[in-house]
Order: structure tokens, then sequence, then C-alpha cells
């Protein structure tokens, strides 16, 4: 068996290595040498002080955000994790500037790190914004203190994986059994690719979590429309929809309201912050 360490040893460690010092193999703590992150197989000793800590974050979602991930919420973040947290299929019908990502940045790192063997997957229809999710997943985990963190064992752009084999990926090619998964920018999807993402998750009772601003009256309009209708209606599909919009975010008013207008013009501003579904000149606000 290794070496057993506590807080101060890794605290010790890290003022080595933050000035340059040579550290000894054995008490090499960081995955590939990249800061922040913990090593995998690390034997280490919870003070009580840390274990109280643990429990309590694994406990409470907005404690763990605000006081580990350093994000002070708003009221209508707090809306977002608290359906997040209630539904199995959820969709977030979201406008510009209300700051989703950092909120399942958080919610994704607080369940994979006080669950084990879990596994998250991300799509969407760039590419590039699902790469800046797990970037921010990176980054709020090196925040962590290492008490806290699982041990890595591979981390790249695509994906980070833990030594309890646990994982939050990318998969944009094929569909994957996974506890989470979610699908940004869906309304730009194909209609086969969304229709049959969807029946994969049901099948396969997956935690599904849809983010995305409208796109025209299309697959995703109705899937909004649908999710919207009483629970006893026939055409109900079981998904639960919460609208955020741009005006509940306390820094944005009605002079900023009307800058945005200027640069990006009325039409626009109705669809991705107003949330309008805008097909051949008409509007759809889906309102029950």
């Amino acid at each position: 068996m290794g070496k057993t360490y506590n807080t101060n040893d890794i605290d010790r460690i890290e003022k080595l290595i933050n000035i340059g010092e040579q550290i000894k193999r054995k008490d090499k703590i960081n995955y590939q040498n990249i800061k922040g992150t913990r090593k995998a197989g690390i034997n280490f000793i919870f003070s009580q002080e840390e274990l109280s800590e643990y429990t309590k974050s694994a406990n409470n979602p907005i404690y763990f955000i605000e006081k580990y991930c350093d994000i002070k919420l708003y009221d209508y973040q707090k809306t977002i994790i608290d359906h997040y947290l209630k539904y199995d299929f959820s969709i977030f019908l979201s406008s510009h500037q209300v700051g989703t990502f950092p909120i399942f940045a958080s919610l994704f790192l607080h369940f994979i790190t006080f669950n084990l063997n879990k596994k998250i997957y991300l799509c969407g229809y760039k590419l590039l914004q699902i790469k800046e999710l797990i970037v921010k997943i990176k980054f709020l985990y090196c925040k962590l203190p290492f008490f806290m963190k699982k041990g890595i064992v591979n981390w790249n752009e695509r994906q980070v994986q833990f030594e309890d084999n646990s994982i939050i990926s990318i998969t944009n090619a094929e569909f994957k059994e996974c506890n989470i998964m979610l699908a940004n920018d869906f309304s730009h999807l194909s209609d086969d690719y969304a229709n049959d993402l969807i029946t994969y998750v049901k099948k396969h009772n997956i935690k599904f979590i849809i983010n995305s601003r409208p796109n025209g009256a299309n697959h995703f309009y109705d899937l909004v429309k649908n999710s919207e209708l009483p629970i006893n209606h026939p055409e109900y599909n079981n998904f639960n929809t919460l609208r955020t919009y741009w005006y509940q975010v306390p820094k944005l008013n009605a002079d900023w309201k009307k800058n945005e207008i200027k640069m990006i013009g009325e039409e626009i501003f109705l669809q991705e912050y107003e949330l309008s579904f805008i097909s051949h000149n008409k509007s759809y606000n889906i309102l029950y």
C-alpha cells in the first residue's frame, strides 16, 4: 500500500510545485502534471471537517455550487437547478445571456463527484459549444479542494474520465447508455436524429436535458408545445419545459434591450431573447 496523504501534505506539495521545486516521484499528485488535477490511486485521509463538508456538499447542490464552484446564484438560476433536479425529461428554453452552461457544468460536476461509476454524455449541433462545456467542467473541477476531487485517468478536449470509471464525454456519432444526456441546440438537430435520440433515452431510462432556443415551427416547437399541455392531455409528452428570459437577469434592462435590437434586429431578438417560434413571418408564442 502506498503513502497516505492528508490536506497538510497536499498543501506542502502544492507550495513546492508553485515555487518550481523538484517533486519526488512518489509525491506527484497531479494527473500528467496538470495543475489542479488529482491523479488516480492516491490514498487520502479526510479530516472531520472535510468529511462534514463533503457530506453537506453531496446533499446540497446549491451549497456546493456557491461555495466550491464560486458561483453566486440568482433566483432564476436556483429555479433552473430545482427544475433539473426534479425532472428526468427536461427542456430548458433559455434566452441568450442567462448563463445556463455554468449551471449545467456545476450540476454535472456535482453528480460525478458524489456518485460512483456514473456516465454523462453531451451532444449538440455545434461541437465547439459542447467542447466549451467540457472546458467549464474542467475549470470547476480544478477549483475544488483536493479532498473533494476524484482521481483522473483521462483528460482531453472531448472527455474527462475518473478512476472510479465515471466519465463526462462528448458523443455526437452514436447513442450510448449513460445516466445523464444533454442535447444542446436541440432545435437545430435534424428531425430524424432528434426523434431517435428521444426514443433512445426513454427506452434506456436516461435523464435527458434539452437546452435550446427556438428555430422556427419545427420538431422542437412541437416538443415544447406538447410539453406545456396539461398532464392529462392525450398529447402531453412527459417533458417539462422551463422558460428563462433575458429580463430575469438583474443586470439587463429596457435600455439594454433597445441597444440589442439595434444591433441584431427585432426578429432575431424575438427568437433569441423572447423565445418566440418564428416561421414564415408568423410568431408562435406557446403559452398554456
